[in-house]
């Protein structure tokens, strides 16, 4: 029940725009696709020391999108979350912010 719960949570978030292959959502939650792999913390930024908190995530529909998925060897995920400093950092440079993939485990599965 807990994984059906977190699927129709994950379906009703995205229903809106089905064919969406990014969602921005800045200070906000990102959409988990299952409860297993979700990113266990966030680091700090490295510049100021301030917490990150969510800002976009790159959903697996972009996978269908690259033409991707169709060997057992491609590239596959349950989404990639970005985080991003909340101190907006004033900076003169690009910054390190942190990246999270959540992967499917398929093992047992054929």
């Amino acid at each position: 029940a807990v994984v059906s719960t977190q699927s129709g949570h994950y379906g009703r978030g995205l229903s809106h725009a089905p064919d969406q292959v990014l969602r921005y959502k800045r200070h906000d939650s990102p959409l988990w696709p299952t409860l297993k792999g979700q990113c266990p913390g966030v680091p700090p930024c490295g510049v100021c020391g301030a917490s990150r908190t969510f800002e976009f995530q790159v959903l697996p529909s972009l996978l269908y999108e690259l033409g991707t998925g169709k060997n057992e060897d491609d590239l596959d995920f349950g989404t990639v979350v970005i985080y991003t400093c909340s101190g907006d950092c004033e900076v003169e440079q690009y910054v390190e912010e942190f990246g999270w993939v959540q992967v499917f485990d398929y093992s047992g599965q054929k």
